[in-house]
């Protein structure tokens, strides 16, 4: 009788590892807490970009206090916005739907940014 190959992926040989069994619900919290962590790590290093890019846009742009503490607290704010607006967006359309509206905008902003000459 095998065991479950790893919590992670839900990987499963078993009679008890079925969909609805503690194990396979096990994996499912595993796997959600993996995404709750990854999301958060990115959120944290875009911070991390923006600390850093911050002083030299400054310099570039001639940005007072206020508009470097409002450009700053932009990434936040917009985030947060933007979740309550996706899950809206995927009760409402589903979840594949969202995803992809998600991923339209994403590349509309890379478009915008490559196409900046400064």
């Amino acid at each position: 009788m095998s065991t479950l190959k790893s919590p992670m992926l839900g990987d499963s040989t078993t009679e008890e590892n079925k969909v609805g069994s503690p194990s396979s619900a096990k994996a499912l919290i595993y796997r959600t807490v993996l995404f709750c962590s990854m999301t958060s790590m990115l959120l944290g290093y875009d911070v991390g970009i923006m600390a850093a890019a911050l002083p030299n846009m400054t310099k570039d742009l001639r940005l007072s206090e206020a508009e470097e503490e409002i450009i700053a607290g932009s990434l936040n704010i917009v985030a947060g916005i933007c979740a309550v607006l996706a899950g809206h967006t995927a009760d409402k359309l589903g979840r594949k739907k969202a995803l992809g509206i998600a991923c339209i905008v994403f590349a509309i902003g890379a478009g915008v940014m490559t196409s900046a000459t400064e």
